[in-house]
C-alpha cells in the first residue's frame, strides 16, 4: 500500500483552525497528521476533493503532494509511536502500532480505555463491537476487562492485521474475537458498541448502531468536539437511544448512550 503525503503552510493558522482542517481532511479519507503534513492512501486520494477542503480554509495554503513508499511510512510511523503499555487489573496490555490509529496516546482513545477499565464489573460477559478498531486496543482492553467476545472492524487492512497481531500478543484466544475488514459496522447483537471515529461517520452510522444494540446496551462514541454534541445528541435520540454521560479530555469529547 502506498500513501500520498500532502504539504501545506500553517503560519497564520490557529490551533482550533488546524483541528477543523484536519477534521475536514479526515472526512475525505486522510488518516494521519504531522503538523503541516497529512497522509492518505493513494487509492483514496482525489485532487478535486482536496482542493474543495482547502478552499474552505483560507488561512491554510496548499503547497503540493507526493507519493511516499509504504515501507518508509511504516518505519517513520513506528519510530514515532513506540509500543504502548496499559495496566488492566493485574494484566499489562501491550499495543504495537503498525500504521494504525489508536495505540492509546490520543485523548479520544485514552478516554475510552479508562472508561472500559472503570466499568469492568459491568463489562463481564458482554458482547462488544469495536467499530474502527485501528490497533485493536479497545477490543483487547474490553476482553481483558471481562467481555465475552469482541468483533473488531476496520476499513484498512493494515489495521485489521495489526489488531490480529496485538490480540495474539496479549494472549486473547481466537474464540474471543472476530476481525473483519470492511467499511461499515458488522451486523449482529451487541451489549456495547465502541466507535472512536469522526463526527460525520458517527452520524452516518447511527442507524446501524441502534439496530445492532441490545435493549439496555450502551453505545460509546468519541472523536469529536464540544461543538459536535448537539447534532450527535439529536441523532442519538432520533434513533431511540439517550445520552447518559459526556466525558471530556482536552478539547475532545466522549458520549455514553443507552438503548
Amino acid at each position: 500500500m502506498r500513501y500520498i503525503v500532502v504539504h501545506w503552510k500553517q503560519e497564520s493558522l490557529q490551533e482550533w483552525e488546524q483541528q477543523l482542517l484536519e477534521q475536514d481532511l479526515a472526512d475525505i479519507g486522510f488518516e494521519a497528521f504531522d503538523g503541516p503534513k497529512s497522509y492518505i492512501q493513494e487509492s483514496l486520494f482525489h485532487e478535486d476533493a482536496l482542493n474543495q477542503v482547502m478552499q474552505c480554509h483560507p488561512h491554510a495554503q496548499l503547497i503540493g503532494w507526493e507519493t511516499c513508499p509504504d515501507e518508509n511510512w511504516n518505519q517513520a510511523w513506528e519510530e514515532e509511536h513506540p509500543e504502548f503499555e496499559y495496566a488492566v487489573g493485574s494484566q499489562m496490555v501491550r499495543i504495537h502500532p503498525h500504521c494504525a490509529f489508536g495505540a492509546g496516546y490520543h485523548e479520544t482513545t485514552s478516554m475510552m480505555v479508562d472508561t472500559l477499565v472503570a466499568k469492568r464489573e459491568w463489562l463481564c460477559g458482554k458482547r462488544v463491537m469495536d467499530n474502527g478498531c485501528g490497533t485493536g486496543i479497545l477490543g483487547i482492553v474490553a476482553v481483558v476487562a471481562g467481555a465475552e467476545h469482541v468483533s473488531a472492524i476496520d476499513i484498512d487492512e493494515n489495521s485489521t492485521r495489526n489488531t490480529e497481531e496485538n490480540m495474539q500478543q496479549n494472549g486473547i484466544r481466537s474464540h474471543q474475537y472476530t476481525i473483519v475488514c470492511q467499511d461499515h459496522p458488522l451486523q449482529g447483537a451487541y451489549d456495547l458498541i465502541l466507535s472512536n471515529i469522526h463526527t460525520n461517520i458517527l452520524l452516518r452510522q447511527m442507524d446501524t448502531y441502534a439496530h445492532c444494540l441490545n435493549a439496555g446496551g450502551e453505545l460509546w462514541i468519541s472523536g469529536f468536539y464540544e461543538s459536535d454534541i448537539p447534532a450527535l445528541r439529536q441523532s442519538v435520540e432520533t434513533h431511540g437511544m439517550h445520552v447518559i454521560q459526556i466525558l471530556e479530555r482536552g478539547e475532545w469529547r466522549m458520549m455514553i448512550c443507552q438503548h
